[in-house]
């Protein structure tokens, strides 16, 4: 998904099918489509087990979550059970559907595969932008264009991925007990916090938790907390070929004066 200069988005998809979702295939398609596509910037993702990996180990990565910041990817996790909250691809998945899925009956796996590349060119060359005379290939034209990720990319074919510095975002919300949780870590927030919405950012190199809340659309987020963050291993440079100017994802903060607790 790209923006366009005024807040216009379009898709840019790379579509595959996968027999099914362990590690090792997901990781794969992440490498395909990146090197078919160029590297994005800001990954958004939902909470399964494929992504975050262990549900019992705190302060633990997912090989999947080494893997995207080793090449340069922010990672912005929604909050649990809220597919809405994921409406670009919600979005995708539906006119997915209606016109791939409904409009042929496939016979056979193959005969998917055959035809999957028609329905992506559709998607990419074909379909005009809601409200746009543009298709996405025009706009796409348009934008300076991605990093490529390399041909002789071969990350997600090791067996364990080191830790490397970036930024993993958590969307969730503050239970009752003003407690938020994230990589099976609960972080208390206060009970003045209960039913808010906040956003938590994990700076891997500094291994800093912050907590952010932002009142309305357009008011600017506060800094409400900050945590330590245990990280046990060596945590590494993200490698020359992948460095990137760090985009500017979130409205400038607000900082607010609060002490940094430990979470050991």
């Amino acid at each position: 998904m790209r923006t366009l200069p005024g807040g216009q988005r379009f898709y840019w998809p790379y579509l595959a099918i996968l027999l099914a979702k362990t590690r090792d295939q997901v990781s794969a398609f992440f490498v395909a489509a990146w090197q078919a596509i160029g590297l994005p910037h800001v990954l958004q993702v939902d909470n399964d087990n494929v992504w975050r990996g262990s549900s019992s180990a705190p302060y633990t990565f997912s090989f999947l979550v080494r893997l995207w910041p080793l090449l340069g990817v922010q990672v912005i996790f929604i909050p649990p059970y809220t597919p809405q909250a994921n409406t670009w691809i919600e979005s995708f998945n539906h006119l997915w559907d209606r016109n791939f899925w409904q409009r042929t009956r496939f016979q056979s796996l193959e005969e998917v595969q055959q035809n999957l590349p028609y329905f992506q060119t559709y998607c990419r060359e074909r379909r005009l932008l809601p409200g746009t005379e543009m298709t996405p290939q025009e706009c796409r034209s348009t934008r300076p264009a991605p990093l490529p990720l390399p041909d002789d990319s071969n990350q997600h074919r090791q067996k364990r991925l080191p830790l490397t510095e970036g930024f993993l975002h958590f969307i969730r919300f503050v239970d009752a007990h003003g407690n938020i949780s994230f990589l099976n870590a609960s972080w208390p927030l206060g009970p003045q916090w209960a039913g808010k919405t906040v956003r938590a950012t994990l700076d891997t190199k500094q291994g800093v938790v912050t907590v952010f809340y932002q009142a309305t659309r357009d008011s600017k987020p506060q800094s409400i907390a900050e945590f330590s963050f245990p990280i046990r291993e060596e945590v590494y440079p993200v490698a020359e070929r992948f460095r990137r100017p760090v985009p500017s994802i979130w409205l400038e903060v607000v900082l607010v004066d609060h002490k940094v607790s430990t979470m050991c």
